[in-house]
């Protein structure tokens, strides 16, 4: 009992080593981006202030510039979508094609039958024809 009470505890404390190192590579990459944020808002500020722009267009700029961040987001994320609707209408597409064949080969079976059964059929009154004349 002892034993498992000191496995859980040690595996606990790796845990919380875990979440302390999760944590401190959240929050470097959390500065990280603000950093390119602050980057990002010194540049739109001093590509503006050398073209001319007034401070609203400077606004109007970082807004739009992060509207486009978003939508290329939003682009990407659509393309990852239509890429697995892509493979999943090829798997359909795939799985109709095999049942299209089974549907084929089985109707070949059948006429194959149907026409061995004929056959036979003639066979059989082409004998008994035969020995009753």
């Amino acid at each position: 009992m002892a034993t498992d009470i000191a496995l859980y505890a040690d595996r606990l404390a790796q845990k919380e080593h875990e979440l302390i190192e999760l944590q401190a590579t959240f929050n470097k990459y959390k500065l990280k981006s603000k950093v390119k944020f602050d980057q990002l808002r010194k540049e739109v500020s001093a590509y503006c202030s050398d073209h001319g722009y007034s401070i609203d267009d400077k606004e109007n700029n970082a807004l739009l510039l992060i509207r486009l961040a978003e939508t290329e987001v939003e682009l990407d994320a659509a393309c990852r979508e239509a890429e697995a609707l892509r493979k999943e209408m090829s798997k359909k597409q795939t799985q109709l094609n095999d049942q299209l064949i089974l549907i084929r080969v089985c109707e070949l079976i059948y006429i194959s039958g149907a026409f061995l059964m004929q056959s036979s059929f003639r066979t059989w009154r082409n004998s008994f024809v035969r020995f009753n004349l």
